[in-house]
């Protein structure tokens, strides 16, 4: 029998264009070791008592999660080294919301996790994998007294509480960012993933000058990701979307709590930026207007109708305001911060690799993704293009590492 639970409003933020963009996040491992599949199947048997909702189908019509089948089975693909998982299909809607993807490569045994993002965010889904991880080492004790919190009660209270007229750019820039569509002769395209780390050293160097200037890493990534794609726009604002995790405003007993929910706002950012100034004073430019859109809690102006409308309007309404409040832009910024490599581990395997990414996007849409394991600072991008479009991304990734490295130098 199918098991049917309801889903919250912000599950239908990342329900937009979908025939455009398929809302997953994705984590890939490479390992020394391959994990126990046993051991494996067992954490995902038992993380699934408190998210049975990873098994889940999702019925767009009335939001909700259709769960007709918890077998860990059902997730798991053992894959052969050549075949482009990222290439397989992936139905949300038939689902599960999440595959795992084991593949032995020439590096290690690659682990790969993709969720949906309909079902939660970033910073969910690095909760749900901390959860597997300390299930796979300490098994079923990890979850004792656990219970998944989806409700947006604390939320409702933080837009009830903003005060009026703090709402400030809007989430649809006049003169968006946007990277040239490439002269190509080339028809086939394919699904492609990439990565580069600053070393240990060149980040500790990054964080420490952050701190002296009194500006955040957030607001770095930002500038000099921004300041090179104005470049190309040649557009006089770098205008971003910022997502944040909502979770850090709650009252401090619902940020305990396990929430493996939508639960992130954005942040809408839009800088008048001479791109040939220096970069130093772009950087300052997004720590000011960050630091006043924080103090606002601008990020409210993207959910807040939603949560308002949730309670009385059809899911077809409600859908109607997210586009109009949550759109998806050519070029995107992604932040998932610090992947905590002691929570982050498997017993008796160490992770040589770790890569944490948004959606696929066809180009010459782009997203950078930025986070930090083990000490690193690492970007990374998803993109479905031909081999052209595909090189002229990893250039694009090579540009932000020199430019990150560039930096302290200022």
């Amino acid at each position: 029998m199918t098991a049917v639970t309801a889903g919250e409003p912000l599950n239908i933020l990342h329900t937009i264009d979908l025939n455009k963009l398929y809302p997953i996040v994705r984590c890939q491992l490479t390992l020394d070791q391959a994990l126990d599949l046993p051991k494996l199947y067992q954490a995902l048997k038992t993380i699934g008592q408190v998210i049975p909702e990873i098994y889940a189908g999702y019925d767009l019509e009335n939001n909700q999660w259709l769960i007709p089948d918890t077998r860990p089975q059902r997730l798991v693909q053992q894959v052969a080294s050549e075949v482009n998982i990222d290439a397989l299909t992936l139905d949300l809607e038939t689902g599960p919301q999440l595959h795992v993807y084991l593949q032995d490569t020439k590096t290690g045994h690659q682990v790969t996790f993709v969720m949906s993002h309909i079902l939660t965010d970033g910073a969910g889904f690095k909760q749900f994998l901390y959860l597997l991880a300390a299930i796979y080492n300490q098994g079923s004790t990890a979850i004792q007294g656990l219970k998944n919190h989806m409700d947006v009660t604390g939320l409702e209270t933080l837009v009830q509480q903003q005060k009026v007229g703090t709402l400030k750019p809007t989430d649809h820039p006049s003169a968006p960012l946007y990277l040239p569509t490439l002269n190509s002769q080339a028809t086939t395209r394919q699904y492609y993933v990439n990565d580069c780390h600053l070393s240990k050293t060149d980040s500790q160097k990054l964080k420490t000058w952050a701190k002296v200037q009194g500006v955040t890493l957030n607001d770095i990534f930002m500038a000099v990701f921004g300041q090179l794609m104005q470049s190309y726009a040649a557009v006089p604002e770098i205008t971003l979307a910022c997502p944040t995790d909502t979770r850090q405003y709650l009252p401090e007993k619902e940020r305990q709590q396990l929430r493996i929910q939508n639960a992130t706002a954005r942040y809408n950012t839009a800088v008048t930026n001479d791109f040939t100034q220096p970069l130093t004073a772009t950087i300052q430019a997004f720590h000011q207007q960050m630091t006043m859109l924080k103090q606002d809690q601008q990020f409210l102006q993207s959910i807040r109708q939603l949560l308002t409308l949730a309670k009385t309007q059809p899911i077809s309404a409600l859908r109607e305001v997210v586009q109009q409040n949550y759109s998806v832009r050519p070029i995107a910024y992604t932040n998932f911060g610090i992947i905590d490599a002691s929570r982050l581990n498997f017993t008796g395997c160490t992770i040589k690799h770790c890569l944490l990414t948004g959606s696929f996007r066809e180009a010459p849409a782009f997203q950078a993704a930025f986070s930090s394991f083990n000490h690193e600072i690492i970007i990374g991008f998803n993109m479905i293009g031909t081999t052209e479009e595909i090189n002229f991304g990893n250039a694009l990734l090579q540009q932000l590492k020199q430019n990150l490295q560039l930096v302290t130098t200022l």
